[in-house]
């Protein structure tokens, strides 16, 4: 989707941009910023009729004269989102009811909207098993699991931990292994977990693995969340 142009936003927008950066702001240095800066031809009295439009719907607040966002009115479309984008991803994943966090639960669904289909797609019609390294990951984890279960994928899930990775057999023999964590911060979890499961990998005939995180600082793992908006219990 091509960001929207200068010029085709709608007032309001470019006031919320501009308050943004400013904060606070009164009617006349609203409408003298847009001026400047913006390629839109605005009477002042346009502009101040959108203010009190923006403050009739709670979007601004002001203070002698002077206007800025009211955040509850921020968090309140941020909660509305939310609740949109969890009723969508709850329908991809074919669950009616996802245990996690809900401090995670948004970061989970933007994980699984992002390493879901490419994860559906490395599995084909190979059987594989989600490994998620020590609890920060289980939100993530479980999340794809449910996701890939829902494309009719053969797939199971399992724990290992961070220093101690004891993998039976029976768990991984002539499966693809997704290993999924919540975040690369230097690599140095990353490298000692693969360096371990590639030891077993002839020996427990595992097929393939790849490494998915929700974030990627150092830019190693196969997935990661282009977007992600927020370090989660960085690991090292």
């Amino acid at each position: 989707m091509e960001p929207t142009k200068e010029k085709d936003k709608p007032l309001r927008n470019v006031v919320l941009d501009i308050l943004e950066k400013e904060q606070s702001l009164t009617a006349k240095q609203i409408y003298y910023t847009i001026k400047k800066n913006s390629s839109k031809h605005l009477t002042y009295q346009a502009v101040f009729k959108c203010l009190k439009e923006m403050q009739k719907k709670d979007m601004l607040i002001s203070d002698k004269k002077a206007y800025k966002i009211n955040i509850d009115w921020l968090f309140g479309v941020r909660e509305g989102i939310e609740k949109k984008i969890q009723t969508y991803m709850l329908k991809e994943m074919g669950s009616e009811n996802f245990d996690s966090p809900p401090g995670l639960r948004i970061r989970a669904f933007q994980f699984v909207h992002s390493v879901g289909p490419k994860a559906e797609e490395y599995l084909g019609d190979d059987k594989g098993i989600i490994v998620m390294v020590a609890s920060g990951a289980e939100a993530f984890g479980n999340g794809l699991y449910h996701y890939l279960l829902n494309k009719n994928k053969q797939v199971n899930r399992m724990f290992i931990d961070r220093f101690d990775r004891q993998i039976a057999k029976k768990n991984v023999e002539g499966r693809k292994l997704i290993v999924v964590d919540s975040g690369i911060h230097t690599g140095r979890t990353y490298n000692s977990v693969m360096s371990s499961l590639n030891k077993l990998k002839k020996k427990y005939k595992i097929k393939d693995i790849k490494y998915a995180v929700y974030y990627d600082r150092a830019g190693i793992a196969d997935w990661s969340c282009p977007n992600a908006y927020e370090i989660i219990e960085l690991n090292v």
